[in-house]
């Protein structure tokens, strides 16, 4: 069986986590909106979908009673196989928030596709 890695990396100012899996763009971009949907992540932060770009397979969130920021992007590598790049950008008080929702929400998702991972980071 096949694993795929999870990269996350943290800086002062956020984290970015990519990650290339073996499902078409639009496949992976309908589940992502699927997850949003709710306005809550399964840890209980609560965000507002800010923007979902359609054409450009792009979701951007911001906390509601923090201030962060995460941008969800599928880029189509071929026709069976995405690259997910999201980004989490934070103030000092709710960076543990915006990496945690940016992290779980990639693993979450691959989760509901069906796909097997390890998360590497450079933490």
């Amino acid at each position: 069986m096949l694993i795929i890695p999870i990269i996350a990396a943290y800086s002062d100012s956020g984290i970015t986590v990519t990650v290339e899996i073996p499902k078409s763009a639009p496949e992976v971009f309908a589940a992502a909106k699927k997850r949003v949907e709710s306005g809550v992540s399964e840890s209980g932060i609560t965000f507002t979908v800010t923007d979902i770009d359609e054409d450009n397979y792009l979701i951007k969130v911001e906390g509601t009673e923090t201030k962060w920021e995460a941008r969800f992007t599928v880029v189509p590598v071929s026709k069976n196989v995405s690259q997910i790049i999201a980004t989490g950008t934070d103030d000092e008080r709710s960076h543990e928030e915006s990496e945690q929702l940016v992290l779980q929400g990639v693993k979450n998702l691959c989760d509901d596709l069906g796909v097997r991972y390890k998360v590497i980071t450079n933490d």
